[in-house]
């Protein structure tokens, strides 16, 4: 499976949606939906690896399947999606390894999502996560966890699934080479140091350790909780400009430094730059399937054999709308 050519309009269905809202934005243009979500867990009773979560469940599979294929016949070519994790959600199991769990993930597509003639998911989104719980050992990426996530890109993308990652901002973040397996810190910018979920460049060490080659699409979350792009539009800073040097900083590169991780198998890597190509697409996405409260627009980088930027706009907001029009003038002046 392929991503689309030219735009992408990416929606990110709610906790468990299964409805017609996600047909009328497929109507509407969206062309990759990421349907959420699943967990990889273990079994209690056969202590086997299980895909567990939201999206697993036997009648919300029925809905997928007839949603699924309503979804087809309004836009051919729809890119399915499934992702992994979410904020609260559990890590991936290290029990097993990779082969064990790509065996299981294909194994669930094939057996228990694909039916009533419908295909199934046509790759995974990696959105995995800190925990509301400052307690919670979820605010913290194991070395396994790290690793399992990495050669299981691998393995899906080898496989000829789409592999893509949401990370947070402050987990891609061109600003700082400060590397942290942990998620519970405040904001690097002077502001609201009350919260404290914020990482340090975690999705970094999966383009450092594996490569670019390993994913097909990364979506930074702008909207990440008390951001740096919400500090910086909310400083002063116009949101077109800021866009266009964060984006640029992102395709040049960055160094990140991982020697300063407690785990040798980490800070081996030393210091390195970490950069997403110029022969990556920008392409302006936002969340059309969820509750107009909590739409919101995000930057993706999508590889593609040449240098070519296409911003999109799609959100159920007007005043979103509006607002995210005019950025994408002067964008396209810049």
């Amino acid at each position: 499976k392929e991503l689309p050519l030219g735009p992408i309009r990416m929606g990110y269905a709610d906790w468990g949606q299964c409805d017609e809202r996600l047909v009328e934005a497929a109507r509407d243009g969206m062309n990759v939906l990421v349907w959420f979500s699943i967990n990889l867990s273990v079994d209690s009773e056969s202590g086997t690896p299980k895909v567990t979560g939201p999206a697993t469940g036997p009648d919300f599979l029925d809905c997928v399947s007839k949603i699924g294929k309503m979804i087809d016949i309004v836009a051919p070519g729809m890119v399915h999606l499934i992702a992994v994790g979410g904020w609260n959600s559990p890590h991936p199991d290290t029990r097993f390894g990779w082969r064990s769990w790509w065996a299981a993930i294909r194994t669930w597509n094939q057996v228990h999502v694909a039916r009533d003639g419908w295909h199934g998911f046509d790759g995974i989104d990696w959105d995995l996560e800190g925990n509301d719980d400052a307690g919670s050992k979820y605010n913290f990426f194991t070395t396994e966890v790290m690793e399992l996530t990495r050669d299981l890109s691998a393995a899906a993308k080898k496989d000829g699934w789409l592999v893509t990652m949401a990370p947070p901002q402050s987990c891609m973040d061109p600003s700082t080479s400060v590397f942290s397996r942990k998620v519970d810190f405040s904001p690097l910018m002077p502001w609201h140091s009350e919260f404290k979920y914020h990482g340090r460049n975690l999705y970094a060490y999966w383009l450092a350790n594996q490569g670019i080659d390993s994913f097909d699409l990364i979506s930074v979350q702008l909207y990440e909780g008390w951001s740096e792009a919400n500090f910086k539009i909310s400083n002063g800073e116009a949101a077109a400009d800021y866009l266009v040097t964060w984006a640029q900083n992102l395709m040049t590169g960055w160094d990140v430094d991982f020697s300063t991780d407690p785990d040798p198998r980490i800070s081996i890597l030393g210091k390195i730059r970490v950069s997403v190509p110029q022969e990556l697409s920008l392409i302006h996405i936002s969340e059309p399937t969820r509750l107009l409260s909590i739409s919101y627009a995000v930057f993706c980088l999508k590889k593609k054999n040449t240098i070519h930027h296409t911003y999109n706009i799609f959100t159920l907001s007007n005043n979103s709308y509006i607002y995210l029009r005019n950025i994408k003038k002067q964008l396209i002046k810049q």
